[in-house]
């Protein structure tokens, strides 16, 4: 086995049908071809077709960044985002060195360069700009330049106001009223940047150059070099930002547009290809926990792929304003993406269904023999059918999605995408049609432990082909004009700036404030000066500071500090030794290679980071060693007395911010993931308590908070693992880990038990009669109570765990543990009572014909009965580990 699979020899039953998107032979060859490189009219070129031995190869356009002389150097094969990374660090690093050469060169030899590097410092401060505005695609160089060029707008309108509104000079030091003014100014000016709900890569900008121009104007006959140095500041930028861009498009472009293309046709494949797999571990006589394992692995890779996608989708906008093509794709894409998040929690929660009945299976569960035979005749009636809804639909996704990334809808594609809709929904009915008449056939109630599996499985499979019908029909409606997919409202996200939300949180504000006294008092350390380690009037300490405001992210704050000093000073020193070594006239070549090197080591650490403190690290290291390294040719270009300055600076700063964050605490990592991950379960309780409450007849679906706000708690849960405790206690992260997981795959049950009780149609809505009948009765409410108050239990027991971070046992909750295990026997006798209820409910109404599963009140209530099971399953494993914790 290991050979086969070291040359990626997969089972031939892993080869679902569709993994080919095209249709014949003739398309797959076609596409192969070399002369085929049009990107708007071949969709084979992006896409996963199977190789001859069932290994999946990656059909691609010619010149594609992944496929280039990296096929040749790397090993593409077992790391592709490695290759992709590598080469654009060295693409940077280039780069770098290609804008420096005329600058860095014998003055004799330019000196319309040396001239002008002499009055705006076009080389370090170029470089500089290039660093923090070039990133993975033109889409996301386009939106950091953006940002750049905001915040150097905002502070050049600033300029020119100051310079209009405050004519007069500070003449001497001290606080005479022109000094006292333009303190003034500048501290409000600062705060107003940082109030305002700008992004923080924006303020970021402001403040960095703000500092340098306040000092001016606060040193006494300044050199008023106020309008030379936005002049400077604006050429430089544009300089950097241009040079990012054509980082991004030569030797050949990398396209946020092309990656989202490829990203999308990925999970088209990946989601129908995974249907296909349950369905045939649900139609097998065995069905191999490996097989659900591997299924896991791949819907972990769905998910990432959709995060990839929404990011790719953002930063494209600004490539597809020039293609009409890519600009319809880039348009509809978001509605493939919905869909496929909705396919995803829908096979997730399929996943645990199958999970379930593995482990029934491998516990014995004492089932009568007659009863497992009827379940058996069941599956074994429904295969062909089951087989061929998956089938269809999976066409209809393929075919709807083709032409999406296509951005093309000819009369061809249109006629196609109509008749699989047809084809998907009669294969439906049947599946729906023969379902029935199965259970009628061997004498199944209506509800029943044999049957709740197939009733999940074979429901799912009708809300999969629902929803791929509902996808092509919004595709199709927006291309007819009928009804309008929504696009970004770019108003909306201007109006943002003055949220009043955001103005007035709280932690904003104490964000503001903190930030805002550490560059004061740094500008007034730099005012004064020390001796001979800090110069009068130098800006450095204040400099650094306003490099520290990108803090808003998960993370701990001390270990990004510290971070961003580590590289800061790496920077410096390696900067300084680079120019000892290879610095001076006659010794280009030497430092243009070093340059080209540490600069691609340090941006292939900001590319490739998983981690805000090694992209940190990076971008310190880049900005800082090239200043250094980047200097004009002269007989002496090294400065020790400006890299002591520099460090000295670093170390004051750092004194100053670890000291100011200890004795005014930003909000710790461990702390905002406790306040996440009890704000998640607390909405799930919400959740539940809306659906299962008969007084509440409108449900509005908001899955998106309990998404949010575990996504938020995962990302700093794990930064939460790493920041110092102190006099604290230890960090409960097993305990976490299991909220987070149990978080998860509740929200998963959610989806199915929402749709469930509102009928399936759109994201709002009526609850349907059935559901609204079964919620009021006795029996049910019975059964709901035992759930809810384990889940108020255990949010009360998160909120002690993980906001208050108290080491001593609770002994009121531990009461309520020991009284809810004692109630616990009712369990199973309220679950008995309900199942019969419900059964009584359902031979009570009369019997429609329905065109799906989920029209069929059988298995609604199925769906409820186990969506309570697998959550309760999930609440013993997280009380297991908070009793422990």
């Amino acid at each position: 086995l290991a050979p086969q699979l070291l040359n990626g020899v997969t089972r031939e039953r892993r080869r679902p049908w569709h993994w080919a998107m095209t249709d014949t032979k003739e398309d797959e060859t076609e596409s192969e071809g070399s002369g085929d490189t049009n990107d708007d009219t071949s969709f084979a070129h992006r896409h996963l077709l199977p190789g001859k031995n069932g290994d999946n190869r990656q059909v691609r356009r010619h010149g594609e960044s992944r496929f280039s002389l990296w096929a040749k150097c790397l090993p593409l094969t077992k790391n592709h985002a490695f290759a992709e990374d590598c080469e654009l660090a060295l693409r940077a690093g280039l780069a770098c060195a290609i804008f420096a050469f005329p600058f860095m060169v014998n003055p004799d030899v330019c000196p319309l360069c040396a001239k002008i590097n002499t009055k705006l410092g076009i080389a370090q401060n170029g470089i500089m700009y290039f660093i923090f505005s070039f990133w993975k695609t033109l889409g996301g160089t386009m939106n950091l330049n953006k940002q750049m060029a905001l915040g150097l707008c905002i502070w050049a309108v600033h300029g020119v106001l100051t310079s209009v509104l405050i004519p007069f000079k500070v003449e001497s030091p001290g606080l005479a009223v022109a000094s006292v003014i333009v303190w003034i100014d500048g501290s409000m000016f600062i705060f107003l940047v940082l109030w305002l709900n700008f992004s923080t890569n924006v303020a970021m900008w402001v403040v960095n150059c703000f500092v340098w121009s306040w000092m001016d104007d606060l040193t006494p006959n300044g050199t008023n070099v106020a309008a030379s140095y936005v002049l400077s500041s604006l050429v430089c930028g544009l300089l950097g930002g241009v040079l990012a861009m054509l980082a991004n498009l030569l030797p050949y472009p990398m396209l946020a547009i092309w990656k989202a293309k490829d990203t999308a046709a990925h999970l088209v494949s990946m989601l129908t290809g995974s249907w296909h797999e349950l369905g045939s571990y649900y139609a097998a006589t065995g069905g191999k926990m490996s097989e659900l394992s591997i299924l896991a692995r791949d819907l972990r890779e769905v998910q990432a792929k959709v995060e990839d996608l929404n990011a790719l989708l953002e930063d494209s906008w600004w490539e597809t304003r020039f293609g009409p093509r890519w600009r319809c794709t880039q348009h509809l894409l978001p509605r493939f993406s919905q869909c496929v998040r909705e396919l995803y929690d829908r096979l997730i929660a399929l996943h645990h269904a199958c999970l379930r009945e593995h482990e029934a299976a491998m516990a014995c569960m004492k089932l009568s023999p007659a009863m497992l035979k009827k379940s058996s005749m069941i599956s074994e009636t429904t295969k062909p059918h089951t087989r061929k809804a998956i089938e269809e639909t999976g066409e209809l996704m393929n075919a709807v999605t083709k032409s999406v990334i296509n951005g093309s809808f000819g009369k061809e594609e249109v006629a196609t995408i109509e008749a699989s809709i047809e084809n998907v929904r009669k294969a439906m009915l049947t599946l729906t049609k023969e379902f029935i008449a199965a259970k009628q056939a061997v004498g199944l109630k209506s509800i029943c432990e044999e049957t709740l599996d197939d009733h999940m499985i074979n429901y799912e499979l009708c809300a999969f082909s629902r929803i791929a019908i509902e996808y092509a029909e919004d595709i199709l409606a927006d291309q007819r004009g009928e009804k309008a997919l929504p696009d970004p409202d770019i108003g909306k996200n201007f109006m943002g700036i003055f949220d009043k939300s955001v103005l007035f949180d709280p932690e904003h504000l104490k964000w503001v404030f903190r930030n805002l006294i550490l560059i004061v008092i740094g500008q007034i350390i730099g005012y004064i000066g020390y001796g001979t380690i800090i110069a009068k009037y130098s800006v450095y300490i204040s400099n650094i500071m306003s490099v520290m405001l990108n803090q808003k992210g998960p993370g701990s704050a001390m270990l990004k500090d510290l971070s961003r000093i580590q590289g800061l000073i790496m920077g410096t020193v390696l900067g300084e030794l680079a120019n000892q070594l290879f610095g001076g006239c006659g010794n280009e070549i030497p430092m243009y290679s070093c340059l080209v090197v540490y600069e691609t080591v340090a941006l292939f650490l900001v590319i490739n980071s998983q981690q805000y403190t090694n992209m940190y690290l990076g971008y310190m290291m880049a900005m800082f060693g090239e200043f250094g390294m980047v200097v004009p040719c002269t007989t002496s270009t090294s400065d020790p007395a400006a890299m002591f300055e520099r460090v000295s600076c670093t170390i004051t700063a750092l004194i100053l911010i670890v000291g100011f964050n200890m004795l005014v605490p930003a909000q710790r990592a461990a702390s905002k993931a406790g306040i996440c991950i009890v704000a998640s379960w607390a909405n799930m309780l919400g959740s539940f308590q809306k659906i299962f409450d008969p007084r509440v007849t409108i449900l509005l679906l908001d899955r998106a908070h309990v998404a949010d706000h575990t996504a938020t708690a995962v990302s700093y849960g794990v930064e939460a693992s790493k920041e110092p405790r102190f006099w604290r206690t230890p960090w409960k992260s097993t305990a976490f880990t299991k909220a987070v997981s149990c978080a998860v795959n509740i929200r998963f049950t959610l989806t199915s038990l929402e749709r469930t009780a509102i009928g399936h149609v759109g994201s709002e809505g009526p609850k349907t009669a059935f559901f609204a009948n079964m919620i009021k009765l006795p029996a049910f409410q019975a059964f709901w109570d035992l759930m809810q108050s384990r889940m108020c239990l255990l949010c009360d027991h998160g909120i002690y765990i993980f906001e208050y971070e108290e080491a001593d046992t609770n002994l009121e909750i531990l009461d309520r543990h020991f009284a809810l295990e004692d109630d616990m026997p009712r369990w199973a006798d309220a679950r008995a009572k309900f199942i019969a209820s419900a059964n009584s409910l359902i031979e009570s109404q009369k019997t429609a014909a329905v065109t799906s599963l989920e029209d069929d009140a059988s298995s609604q209530a199925c769906m409820v009965l186990t969506a309570i099971d697998m959550t309760m399953r999930e609440l013993s494993k997280v009380e297991d580990a908070f009793l422990q914790a």
